[in-house]
């Protein structure tokens, strides 16, 4: 079983290994998956929590100004 840092981000760089403060900054990831498809997962998860965040203010004042 590979561990793979969620959370952290560096720039252009790329690592085997990395340090982390805490261990729920972390995920399992199964020897079956690639690691280079393991890496890119968490882009999707932060495109999708950020156009969340982005809409969630427009949302909430549609919801809270509905009349019904």
């Amino acid at each position: 079983m590979t561990f793979v840092c969620v959370w952290i981000f560096v720039v252009f760089r790329y690592a085997e290994y990395m340090l982390v403060n805490d261990v729920s900054n972390v995920i399992k990831v199964p020897d079956s998956l690639p690691l280079d498809v393991a890496a890119i997962l968490p882009c999707g998860a932060l495109a999708a929590y950020a156009a969340v965040q982005r809409v969630r203010p427009f949302v909430e004042d549609r919801l809270l100004n509905s009349s019904g």
